[in-house]
C-alpha cells in the first residue's frame, strides 16, 4: 500500500535516474542524433546533462524542459530534491 510505496521512495541509495535507462538513452541519442530535429536534440542533451549538474541547475532543467515522471512533475521535483541524480 501507501507505506510500501513511501518506503521505496525514500530507500537509501536510490537515484533519480536509473543507470540502465540512462545508458540506453545515451546510446540511442548517439546512434540517432543526426535524424533528430533541433528540439529533440535539445531535450536529449538536457536529459543527458542532468546527472552532471548542481541541484539548482537540475531543478531549472526539469522545469525549463517540462520533464516529469509518468506525467507527474511534482514527483520528479521531490525525487530531485531527495536523491542523487544517478547511481
Amino acid at each position: 500500500g501507501f507505506w510500501d510505496m513511501a518506503r521505496g521512495f525514500f530507500r537509501p541509495g536510490a537515484s533519480v535516474l536509473s543507470r540502465p535507462h540512462y545508458e540506453e538513452k545515451k546510446l540511442f541519442f548517439r546512434y540517432y542524433e543526426q535524424e533528430l530535429d533541433t528540439h529533440q536534440k535539445e531535450l536529449f542533451r538536457a536529459y543527458l546533462s542532468f546527472p552532471h549538474l548542481s541541484l539548482e541547475k537540475r531543478l531549472a532543467t526539469l522545469l525549463r524542459h517540462d520533464f516529469s515522471i509518468g506525467g507527474h512533475r511534482k514527483i520528479l521535483i521531490l525525487k530531485t530534491l531527495l536523491r542523487k541524480p544517478l547511481v
